[in-house]
């Protein structure tokens, strides 16, 4: 069984290229993660949280109140496509009337 030889040049420059190389992919993925956070905080209103913890809770609260709008928005459409039917019903009535 050989032995590494650790001093051989050609070894030597592959650990450290694969070393460079493992360094400059850490690098990329949190590149692009800072990207993400810094377009999710330009995305969420008034956000002036403390790091990326803080970033995440107010965006939660974010989606919380922006699904709650759109529930108001459906009930208030509901109630408004209601009115509408009654008013046609009444308009018939009074027609029946004549």
């Amino acid at each position: 069984m050989e032995k590494c030889d650790i001093s051989n040049p050609l070894r030597r420059r592959n650990r450290a290229s694969k070393q460079r190389l493992k360094k400059r992919s850490v690098v990329m993925k949190r590149n692009a993660i800072e990207g993400k956070v810094t377009t999710l905080q330009k995305l969420v209103p008034n956000c002036e949280s403390g790091g990326v913890e803080g970033l995440f809770r107010e965006t939660a609260d974010y989606i919380m109140a922006l699904e709650m709008r759109v529930k108001v928005m459906q009930i208030v459409v509901d109630l408004l496509s209601g009115c509408d039917d009654d008013d046609d019903d009444e308009d018939e009535d009074e027609d029946e009337d004549e």
